[in-house]
């Protein structure tokens, strides 16, 4: 079903209304202390302006996680791959250079 709804939801310009079909499966209790389980670095990327989620469940997130970064995306908002494509590249890349740690970053792009 999600995989018919979402280009129809960007087609529409309503990214928002991505959390309707899934918000059933988006509710796990046990979701943060699981994360810790999670052993390999961890990317979590998360919109500035995101007003679906607040930046502030992705820092939890981070931090529920041995060893994760948390990245927010300015000008982007709940889906930052599609809002702001070029920052989200130049985070994941950022992410897998050799010299990353962990911590929370904000990208400032040229």
């Amino acid at each position: 079903m999600l995989a018919v709804v979402v280009p129809e939801i960007i087609a529409d310009g309503n990214p928002s209304g991505l959390i309707a079909p899934v918000a059933p499966t988006m509710r796990d209790p046990k979701l943060l202390r699981r994360l810790a389980r999670v052993r390999v670095p961890t990317l979590v990327v998360w919109g500035q302006n995101d007003s679906v989620v607040s930046p502030d469940l992705g820092r939890a997130y981070a931090a529920a996680f041995a060893n994760a970064r948390f990245t927010l995306v300015p000008d982007a908002g709940h889906i930052p791959t599609c809002e702001a494509p070029d920052a989200t590249l130049a985070a994941i890349g950022a992410f897998l250079a050799p010299d990353d740690v962990r911590g929370e970053h904000t990208l400032h792009l040229h």
